[in-house]
């Protein structure tokens, strides 16, 4: 049994997350054969989550890059000293003559302290299992997992100060209760025949999943002090719906070795989902794989310097059956109100040919292990095909719908990985341990749909040849010298760029403007002990790669949004005597400047001081004495040092490699003690 409990300060006011949890595994031998076993893990959480994403001025990541910070915090008088309040204290600066771009009437730092913004979940994960033993060669184990999930979501914003006070005030709860059900049966044959060894299993798996939710708002608080929406006076909305989904599934895999040098494995299982029609709701998968360990053979036996030496290599399919939706082959409606009257709205589109998408992959990997296994090295090559994708294809605006669900196209993902595990150095005393990982892929799109058409979505051009990551926008030609006008490149009727240039962004061109996918991404890990002192260290890295700052745009404006925050960036905009720049003009003109473009594309290449751990252990003779089996006192950094080259931004994005104000990653520095008894 164990238990924890967590408290983690967030670096927003008003943010933070606490946690408490327990576990217990329990096994027993219930007969000779038959065993049991229960294992149960619950925690509680509670995160306190003021919008943290999103462009929204209440966003509190995003409020601080938007007003500028000479506006005061605190209300000042002329000759800038603070005003105070009839006890003494000061008074909070809402800024009711700042300009619109500078967010007047709100200062974060005064109302979310008044607001809420919870959200708690219950958790439940338990496992019980009974396990029959015909023998010692076969065994037969029924397994039942469940999950349970509450999540209660409390937002609530003041009458008083801020957001709040146009609408007095406004509340919103919602439930989200989500419950899995896993049940298998495994019938498992495991025989040693002198040096060939057998292992075959057969059985039969079944997934259950419901999600229900409720959720609701209110507005207009007669008195402030009150969080419930019982105290609020007008009913904006309620809502509710739930989910069901189930997997059906049928197994089977066999595994044999000989000699503990030749391996051979094959799987087969089929899967009944019901996102699908009952017509293609079966898909069937398989794969086999193989490895030799070399270093066993004879003609090796006699090199004592190496360890190991193991081939091994897969192929196999799998399958794939989440769009986002549970009703995948349904057309759905939505339930409107019409002047009082009820009515449906076709939101999707049926979809009834819909099927699996299958992966399928190839693996090979080399193992090698020397001097004792102080050098150790693992590369493996990965090709995965993807075929019967499922996407959502767009269609115009003007037919009701912005897509519907299909099997489209074929997608290849290959790369290698390679894993590096080092002892440079062993002694009595000392111990330095080198290990380095790195991983490479490439994305390649190898079929669509309407005879390979191009798919533009966004800031992405999907076509053959490609990648689902390539960037597709118009291309930034710098600021025009004679007059401080933003320009882009033009494109030609084949779509091709040009030499000509235009500071009318509606008559740019859009280019391939590369790639988010980066061409490596790894990490170098030292770790050292002496006597009883230990130090460790994690850095990761990411080289090449692009990345689409949206952030950023938002302090590159030139004027037009009065009061904005401005990036030092502006302070070297056009003038007739600074003309060889690439920040235009100042004007309150929409010139469109920041309208998306490569002018904002950044090279994702980074490196971060991931983890940094010193540590003391007191001599075992000494622990002993009062009875520990172990005492050790550390301090740990995460986060410590990030080097990018692009200022402001959190170079950790997702692989959209588009940033989208973010709660960005912190900084922490802990220490603790490590007791064993």
């Amino acid at each position: 049994m164990s238990g924890s409990y967590l408290d983690d300060q967030g670096i927003a006011i008003e943010s933070g997350f606490k946690r408490y949890n327990v576990r217990a595994n329990i096994d027993g031998k219930m007969k000779s054969w038959l065993n049991a076993g229960l294992n149960i893990a619950g925690s509680s959480t509670q995160q306190k989550y003021p919008q943290s994403e999103d462009s929204n001025t209440a966003n509190i990541i995003n409020f601080s890059r938007l007003v500028p910070s000479f506006y005061p915090y605190y209300e000042r008088a002329a000759d800038g000293s603070y005003v105070l309040d009839e006890n003494g204290n000061k008074i909070y600066d809402f800024g009711l003559y700042r300009p619109s771009g500078a967010t007047p009437k709100n200062n974060l730092a005064a109302s979310l302290p008044l607001d809420k913004n919870d959200i708690r979940r219950e958790n439940v994960a338990a496992r019980a299992y009974l396990e029959a033993v015909f023998s010692k060669d076969l065994k037969f184990r029924s397994t039942y997992s469940l999950d349970y999930i509450n999540s209660n979501t409390h937002n609530y914003t003041n009458p008083t100060v801020g957001f709040g006070v146009d609408t007095k005030g406004s509340v919103s709860k919602s439930n989200v209760r989500t419950v899995g059900q896993t049940w298998n049966n495994i019938l498992t044959f495991d025989k040693q025949f002198d040096l060939h060894h057998l292992n075959v299993l057969a059985g039969q798996e079944y997934y259950d999943f419901n999600s229900s939710n409720m959720s609701g708002s209110r507005q207009g608080f007669v008195l402030p002090g009150f969080y419930e929406p019982v105290a609020a006076s007008q009913l904006n909305n309620f809502t509710g719906s739930s989910v069901d989904y189930s997997l059906l599934s049928f197994l089977g895999r066999a595994e044999y070795n000989y000699d503990n040098r030749y391996y051979f494995s094959t799987s087969l299982r089929t899967d009944g989902s019901s996102r699908f029609a009952p017509e293609t709701r079966w898909g069937t998968f398989w794969s086999v794989g193989g490895s030799w360990k070399i270093a066993q053979e004879n003609f090796l036996k006699d090199v004592s310097a190496l360890n190991q030496l193991t081939l091994r290599a897969s192929y196999g399919g799998q399958g794939n059956d989440n769009l986002g939706t549970y009703y995948a082959y349904q057309g759905l409606y939505t339930i409107s109100n019409s002047l009082g009257e009820g009515g449906t709205v076709t939101s999707r589109l049926p979809t009834p040919d819909l099927k699996w998408e299958t992966n399928l992959n190839f693996n090979v990997g080399l193992d090698v292990a020397a001097f004792k296994n102080r050098v150790s090295l693992s590369v493996e090559y990965f090709n995965r095909q993807s075929k019967d994708l499922l996407f959502t294809m767009p269609m115009p605006y003007s037919s009701g719908y912005s897509g519907y669900d299909a099997n489209i196209g074929s997608l290849r993902n290959r790369g290698f990985d390679i894993d590096i595990h080092t002892i440079p150095v062993l002694t009595e005393n000392f111990r330095w341990n080198l290990d380095v990982n790195l991983s490479h892929y490439t994305n390649k799109i190898t079929s669509l749909p309407n005879n390979n058409k191009d798919i533009i979505t966004g800031t992405r051009a999907l076509r053959v040849g490609g990648t689902i990551y390539d960037f597709f926008m118009p291309e930034w030609a710098g600021v025009n010298p004679e007059n401080g006008l933003p320009q882009w490149y033009v494109a030609d009727q084949d779509g091709k760029k040009t030499d000509q240039k235009t500071s009318e962004y509606t008559k740019a061109g859009f280019f391939d403007a590369g790639s988010s996918l980066p061409d490596l991404i790894g990490g170098v890990s030292n770790s050292f002990s002496y006597k009883n002192f230990d130090l460790s260290a994690l850095v990761s890295f990411s080289l090449g790669g692009q990345v689409l700052d949206n952030d950023y745009i938002q302090l590159m404006h030139t004027g037009n949004n009065v009061g904005r925050a401005w990036s030092v960036e502006m302070l070297n905009h056009w003038t007739p005597e600074n003309t060889a720049t690439n920040v235009p003009k100042l004007t309150t003109d929409n010139l469109n400047w920041t309208s998306t473009s490569t002018r904002f594309l950044y090279d994702a290449t980074y490196a971060r001081l991931k983890n940094v751990s010193l540590g003391y252990s007191l001599p075992g003779d000494l622990i002993r004495r009062i009875g520990l089996g172990k005492l050790r006192v550390f301090a740990t950094a995460e986060n410590l040092l990030t080097f990018y080259g692009h200022q402001g931004m959190d170079p950790e994005q997702t692989l959209n490699g588009a940033t989208y104000f973010r709660y960005p990653a912190m900084r922490t520095i802990s220490g603790g003690l490590q007791l064993v008894f």
